[in-house]
């Protein structure tokens, strides 16, 4: 069915003058509006902590991801024209994971961006999203992006220059933003504190090599959907961050390889970063890690992994 529960109001932070993360669960919010069906994928996201970005300037909001269920997009497109009054709105989706493209019906009306691979991707599983036999319940209402690229689109805010850039990263399609001469990414999903979730185990070189290529970008500070409020809130994750994914797909590499036991704990697979700060372990996460490690040795055995 559908998905239509109330919305839950976000922890709003502004972390940079006309940018604001809008961020639900991990301790900060209440529980999620769905825990009722017994088996869903809302209250994962709900205990790994998940947030939207808004960017403001010269006129225009660009919402970065619309919710990670329908009425969510409802709450986000109010707030930004109740408190942010924009003479116009745009929407970039991050890649195409429902949740982060859950909330599009109620942006309908707007220009919304992404790569032709997520308008793709989104269009040919439709009917599995819709009848909540991809992810399972709730199901979602898909509304396509409409305006597409390959790699990179340039987007001007007045005076603040956007870059949105693909990476192989996470997913083929996923897609970053960075704000040029601010020295601040938006990094979607290809970060994640406390460890990525990993879908595609024979991809972890070009992971470590997409890794490179967003290092080389140069930006300072890095925001990611899911991520721990307090960082995101008081300055962001810092290039560090980028190490503690590189230092845990190649403990995934040596846990798949036999180099590692299959049961290396999660601490132990990102223990520079975890005694430089520049992660931290969040509980729920360890679900996660015990999911990449089954994926690793199952794509290592030739299996196919069920972690979608």
């Amino acid at each position: 069915m559908l998905c239509e529960r109330p919305w839950v109001q976000p922890e709003v932070y502004e972390i940079a003058s006309g940018l604001y993360c809008l961020y639900l669960g991990r301790d900060v919010t209440p529980p999620s509006p769905v825990s009722d069906i017994a088996t869903n994928w809302v209250d994962l996201d709900w205990k790994w902590g998940v947030c939207s970005y808004v960017i403001v300037g010269g006129g225009t909001a660009l919402v970065f991801d619309t919710g990670v269920y329908s009425s969510q997009g409802m709450w986000i497109r109010s707030f930004v024209e109740r408190e942010l009054r924009p003479k116009r709105i745009l929407v970039v989706n991050s890649h195409w994971h429902l949740d982060h493209v859950s909330g599009n019906a109620h942006f309908a009306d707007c220009p919304i961006i992404a790569t032709m691979r997520c308008r793709d991707t989104l269009s040919a599983l439709q009917d599995k999203i819709e009848s909540a036999s991809l992810w399972g319940e709730p199901a979602v209402s898909v509304v396509l992006p409409n305006i597409t690229f390959a790699d990179e689109l340039r987007i001007q805010l007045g005076r603040r220059s956007l870059h949105l850039r693909r990476f192989d990263l996470h997913t083929p399609d996923s897609v970053l933003i960075e704000l040029e001469g601010e020295g601040i990414c938006l990094c979607s999903d290809m970060l994640e504190d406390t460890v990525p979730f990993v879908t595609e185990f024979d991809k972890i070189p070009v992971f470590a090599r997409e890794l490179s290529r967003l290092r080389g970008l140069g930006c300072d500070v890095f925001y990611p959907c899911h991520g721990n409020p307090h960082v995101i809130e008081n300055g962001g994750y810092g290039p560090s961050f980028i190490d503690a994914m590189e230092e845990y797909y190649c403990s995934l590499e040596k846990i798949g390889s036999g180099e590692a036991p299959a049961s290396l704990p999660l601490e132990e697979c990102i223990a520079h970063a975890l005694s430089e700060g520049a992660v931290s372990v969040w509980e729920p996460y360890r679900s996660v890690h015990a999911k990449n490690r089954e994926g690793i040795l199952a794509s290592t055995r030739g299996a196919a992994s069920d972690f979608h």
